[in-house]
């Protein structure tokens, strides 16, 4: 997985009841993202990181 900046090593996804933040990490350990991006829907964060390459099966 690949992002402009930097390789993508964790996705976070985090729901509330008024948006959908999506945080990538360069590292598996407890670091600051280096990028995250809000949406309006689970489901367009979905497509967000798919189009990035993670697959339902990433994730654990």
């Amino acid at each position: 997985m690949k992002e402009e900046g930097g390789n993508i090593c964790k996705v976070m996804i985090f729901a509330s009841t008024d948006e959908t933040n999506v945080f990538l990490y360069d590292s598996i350990e407890d670091t600051a993202c280096f990028a995250d991006c809000c949406f309006d829907s689970i489901e367009e964060a979905e497509e967000y990181y798919k189009e990035l390459g993670v697959n339902n099966k990433d994730w654990g």
